[in-house]
């Protein structure tokens, strides 16, 4: 029989499997009897900052890791639930605009006396458990210079328009504009609020979001989410005529265009396709590269000058027209 197979069998049998729940009874008595005695231990009691001073700002960073240091004492059982609960405890908020304040060559301090706190500490513990008293003397909380800003508001979305459907207006974001409120060297940085990016969706009728604000650390702003509006509709296809104008015809000159029309073809949403008219296109020639002189028939290119922003898709013909300069 080889090793292996040896071992197998041992841990297999009957005694190894007595043995085994032994020890496991032994060492839950073990414990069980180590929890029923008297325990001394530090605990960490969270802190809540707010209402920092008039042209200052706190944020939860600006503790930097410190928290109240309480000194409690306890049965192991007690103990060991108040270390499983302390992770969804109940912080003990700091009004920063009341405390006390000292100006060093580093900078502004808020300075938290421990002390003051204690009431409040042992009533946010378990009645079990006793308060032997606090291990620090004194916190620092650095107060940063605040700085406030109007910037407008930018959506970061991520859309496309489904086949036949355009923006039948621009973007609407409201509000448009925010304050911002934060430390010098971030807000000075900053040029627009941006919304938190979203996941791509198709845009087939009109539709309104509801995005939360995307600061950066140390910045706040009372308004924590905009409504962006998207005003989709259907479009059509539309063509019109419209008359060709020149540019920099010579005086004493008139300016005659062999068609005088060009036809021009665009896609327009639904509710603007009675509005678009030849009058909202200029077709222009521009005179400045031909040699006006010549006696024979010339030809010149063609060019929109203006159109409405809302149309699509803009093509026209002819591109080159024939023309006469008459006296």
């Amino acid at each position: 029989m080889s090793f292996i197979q040896k071992i197998l069998g041992i841990l297999r049998g009957r005694n190894f499997r007595l043995y085994v729940s032994f020890v496991v009874v032994a060492s839950l008595f073990w414990v069980i009897e180590q929890l029923r005695r008297d325990y001394t231990t530090a605990i960490n009691v969270p802190l809540e900052l707010h209402s920092a001073p008039e042209n200052y700002i706190v944020t939860p960073e600006s503790l930097n890791g410190q928290s109240l240091r309480a000194l409690v004492s306890s049965d192991g059982y007690t103990l060991l639930q108040h270390f499983w609960a302390s992770r969804n405890s109940r912080h003990i908020k700091v009004d920063v605009s009341r405390l006390p304040r000292v100006q060093t060559s580093e900078g502004v301090f808020a300075v938290i006396a421990p002390s003051q706190f204690y009431s409040e500490i042992s009533s946010n513990i378990d009645d079990h458990i006793e308060l032997r008293g606090l291990m620090q003397d004194t916190l620092f909380i650095p107060l940063l210079r605040a700085r406030k800003k109007y910037l407008p508001v930018m959506p970061c979305v991520d859309y496309s328009l489904e086949q036949q459907h355009i923006l039948s207006d621009d973007i609407r974001v409201s509000p448009s504009h925010v304050w911002v409120n934060g430390t010098n060297n971030i807000v000075d940085t900053m040029s627009a609020v941006y919304t938190r990016k979203t996941d791509h969706f198709v845009l087939h009728d009109t539709l309104t979001l509801s995005l939360d604000c995307d600061l950066p650390k140390g910045v706040e702003t009372n308004v924590h989410s905009v409504d962006v509006t998207f005003c989709v509709e259907s479009f059509t296809e539309k063509t019109i005529e419209v008359p060709i104008t020149a540019l920099n015809v010579p005086d004493g000159y008139i300016f005659r265009a062999f068609p005088p029309t060009a036809r021009v073809t665009f896609s327009v949403g639904m509710s603007q396709f009675e509005k678009v008219g030849e009058n909202d296109i200029d077709i222009v020639a521009d005179l400045s590269s031909v040699d006006i002189y010549k006696n024979n028939q010339q030809k010149v290119k063609l060019h929109i000058a203006s159109a409405p922003e809302n149309l699509i898709n803009v093509t026209y013909s002819p591109i080159f027209v024939e023309f006469l300069l008459e006296k």
